[in-house]
């Protein structure tokens, strides 16, 4: 392992792109793995890695790192934003051919160094406040195979105490993965409240229609998030509170809104960031 020595960061890149900047230029290796600081990696999964890259002719994989769920803030909703994101960037269209979806996680990716320079490394991502989805995007539109999957042998080591923490966390993000745009975020709502809070509505209505209709709602909407609670270990109980879960994350994305529109930006540890960083 070296240590090398970052200079000062220039205005217009986030602290962990211009981190990973200067340390591109280090590296003579065929394959650069990129992972956080706070992530755990168990034995073997890197030998794991390499192997599924050789076997399968990939060239940019990356496994979601299993998120720390201790606290009972993080059994509820934790699980819930691997759900959404799973939504949002569904994985088998990300590691198809198909050009609309590519995803990653930034916690732990395993590419083909070349690449990097293929895409200028990462001053083009600067501009980018979701650098890993980014990143992915950038290597598939190159005709580059990439993939990503969830894995039980990277563990992320950050803590979620608290509802605070979490909130700040998904606000940080929500409304840019919305693209700042207000009839994305309208219609996110519609979508929302129309597939996790009416089935619930639909109980207080005397129609016996209405209750068979919501009850076959909710099963399905707890059904389809059966899978992510068992593949954590978690019990089969947190699905009854998707519903509210889901209030909580459509709220999460209107705090994120709601600072866009204000100008606050994104603050992530002690410094903001615009809607895409300002580096004219």
């Amino acid at each position: 392992m070296r240590t090398i020595s970052g200079k000062p960061i220039e205005p217009g890149w986030s602290g962990k792109l211009w981190a990973l900047e200067q340390g591109i230029c280090h590296i003579d290796t065929r394959f650069t793995l990129l992972v956080d600081a706070d992530i755990e990696l168990q034995p073997g999964i890197l030998p794991a890695l390499y192997k599924m890259m050789m076997e399968n002719d990939l060239h940019f994989v990356s496994l979601m790192p299993a998120l720390r769920m201790i606290s009972f803030w993080e059994k509820l909703l934790m699980p819930t934003f691997i759900y959404f994101f799973k939504l949002l960037y569904p994985f088998s269209l990300s590691n198809s051919s198909f050009p609309g979806v590519a995803a990653a996680a930034g916690g732990c990716i395993l590419m083909e160094t070349h690449l990097l320079d293929k895409i200028d490394a990462f001053k083009s991502l600067r501009k980018e406040l979701i650098d890993d989805c980014a990143l992915a995007k950038k290597v598939k539109s190159l005709g580059y195979r990439t993939w990503i999957g969830l894995t039980h042998s990277i563990h992320s080591l950050r803590s979620y105490d608290h509802l605070s923490a979490i909130w700040n966390m998904v606000a940080r993000n929500a409304f840019t993965q919305l693209h700042h745009s207000v009839l994305l975020l309208m219609l996110c709502t519609a979508l929302m409240i129309t597939v996790f809070c009416l089935p619930v509505a639909g109980f207080v209505f005397p129609s016996v229609m209405a209750k068979i209709i919501s009850a076959l709602a909710l099963g399905a909407m707890i059904l389809s998030y059966l899978p992510i609670l068992k593949f954590y270990g978690l019990s089969r109980n947190w699905a009854i509170a998707l519903p509210l879960i889901s209030t909580l994350y459509l709220a999460m994305t209107w705090t994120s809104a709601t600072r866009s529109w204000q100008g606050e930006g994104v603050n992530w540890k002690g410094r903001y960031y615009t809607k895409r960083q300002d580096v004219d």
